[in-house]
């Protein structure tokens, strides 16, 4: 069994055995199933706030977008969740478990001058600092 949780599968969604970023802008633009706002948070261990925090959304507009029951979350709010299932499930598979990886994202870390991961996933720029990181400690650069 394989450390990491496909991020299809932390979203709640089917995608082709071999989804490329295309298929998941496709699927984006579509808007996630409201689901996938309670199946991220269970796996990545955060709570509602918490979560609100890292979508850069106000903890209202989360609970606004789970009573619509029927309609799927918007393309802007589906896009940064699953920029958080990305790093959930990478950190996951480079810290060898989802709670490593659940972990390692809730510490504060050297190279990212003491802040915690979860604290820069609310831009791009952090998001893209915090999975560069992974990268380097992947190849073994622990600095």
């Amino acid at each position: 069994m394989s450390a990491t949780v496909a991020v299809s599968d932390m979203l709640g969604i089917t995608m082709p055995r071999a989804a490329t970023a295309v298929d998941y802008h496709d699927r984006i633009s579509r808007g996630l199933p409201r689901t996938s706002l309670r199946r991220v948070e269970r796996i990545a261990g955060v709570l509602p706030g918490q979560l609100a925090g890292i979508l850069g959304v106000h903890l209202r507009t989360l609970t606004r977008a789970e009573r619509r029951k029927s309609a799927p979350l918007e393309p802007v709010l589906s896009d940064r969740l699953y920029r958080f299932a990305q790093v959930v499930g990478r950190a996951a598979e480079v810290m060898e478990s989802p709670a490593g990886g659940r972990q390692w994202l809730a510490a504060p870390q050297y190279g990212l001058g003491g802040r915690t991961p979860l604290s820069l996933l609310r831009t791009e720029a952090g998001t893209s600092e915090v999975l560069h990181l992974l990268g380097r400690i992947e190849h073994g650069d622990l600095a």
